[in-house]
């Protein structure tokens, strides 16, 4: 049945693609809400093995791959300064948000989950974060509230930004780069670039991947 399994996690991944495309709604959350409510809902058991294999490999040869989206050409655009504020800025996030989060009472893989997704890439981090995470009980409603959260806060982020940029004067370039470098989800970036202009948009993208590219190395740090 590991085909099965394969097979119906693909499915599922093209038709919250599809989704996603047709109405702004995160293709991650949209894979996750059904992923969960067909597990929910039928014995997935069979379908396991073909599950884990899509986890625990397919799902980690992408994040791998992630970073080779950015090129050579875009990091000497936006200048090594950017690029290390945009690195420097995840490494932050990922330190200062877990130890806030285990301050508050909250366990150490949730607080990484939490750091994570808001650190690198919103829900695409934290449902890569969750593969490596020590498996227990709540780990599935809590990476679904995670993403749901954190999908919210890019979303209000990308109206709310664009406004704060124009407050603050910034230019093009400049603008870009504080989407990228704040704003959670690439789509979200990608969108609030587009209300400035086709140069910001480039710009934040741009920044938006070296914080991407910083995915794969913090999941194998975390499962290693």
């Amino acid at each position: 049945m590991a085909v099965s399994g394969v097979v119906i996690c693909a499915a599922i991944a093209w038709l919250s693609m599809l989704a996603g495309n047709a109405t702004g709604i995160p293709p991650v959350l949209l894979a996750l809400i059904v992923g969960a409510a067909l597990a929910h809902r039928f014995d997935v058991d069979p379908l396991g093995e073909g599950v884990n294999f899509t986890v625990r490999t397919i799902l980690r040869t992408g994040i791998a791959l992630i970073g080779v989206r950015l090129s050579v050409a875009q990091i000497a655009e936006l200048g090594i300064s950017t690029v290390l504020v945009a690195a420097g800025g995840v490494l932050l996030m990922l330190s200062a948000g877990t130890v806030i989060a285990m301050a508050f009472g909250l366990p150490r893989g949730r607080s990484i989950l939490s750091a994570g997704a808001v650190g690198i890439c919103g829900a695409s981090a934290a449902l890569a974060i969750s593969t490596v995470l020590p498996p227990h009980p709540a780990q599935e409603r809590q990476t679904v509230t995670t993403v749901a959260l954190v999908t919210a806060l890019s979303t209000a982020a990308m109206l709310i930004y664009p406004l704060i940029g124009r407050m603050l004067g910034l230019g093009q370039l400049e603008t870009g780069i504080f989407f990228g470098a704040s704003i959670h989800d690439v789509t979200q970036v990608a969108g609030a670039g587009a209300m400035v202009s086709p140069a910001t948009t480039t710009a934040a993208v741009a920044t938006k991947l070296v914080r991407v590219s910083c995915l794969a190395p913090v999941v194998a740090a975390i499962l290693f």
